[in-house]
């Protein structure tokens, strides 16, 4: 019964967020206008997904104090770099060599201090976050690809 609670308090903490955020974003003019390569044919708020990365942070310091033994800096540390950088490009459109180098650190950070003997995974971990950052213009595409990893 405790997962159901957790689960259903998550949604809403989510929900909530992503409604608030979008808001912001499009009272702030956080907005993508579209080109001729983009996949939508109007404005469309950015940013969304801080609030996910939010939630995520949350429900990881929770975690932290039912089970104290586990090292969450890391994943942290790691998850915020990524969703730094992509704020960032949200808001100036970076280039892509200190995007690359961003995220590099940042699988790498993650899998070093979670699962070193799996570095080898940081290839396809890179190319995923790079594809979801391509589909996140594609409305809807990037949730129900994300609703099918989960």
């Amino acid at each position: 019964m405790v997962h159901l609670y957790a689960f259903f308090g998550v949604f809403f903490i989510s929900l909530s967020l992503s409604f608030l955020t979008l808001k912001a974003s499009r009272a702030l003019r956080i907005i993508d206008v579209p080109t001729l390569r983009s996949n939508h044919k109007k404005s469309t708020p950015t940013a969304g997904g801080i609030s996910i990365i939010i939630t995520i942070s949350f429900c990881m310091i929770c975690y932290k104090q039912l089970k104290p033994d586990i090292q969450i800096l890391p994943f942290l540390a790691s998850l915020w770099i990524i969703a730094f950088v992509s704020l960032v490009d949200d808001l100036k459109n970076l280039p892509i060599l200190p995007r690359v180098i961003f995220q590099l650190v940042s699988i790498l950070t993650l899998l070093y201090y979670h699962m070193p003997g799996y570095l080898f995974f940081s290839i396809p971990l890179f190319f995923f976050i790079n594809f979801y950052n391509f589909m996140d213009g594609i409305d809807g595409s990037a949730v129900s690809e994300s609703a099918h990893i989960s």
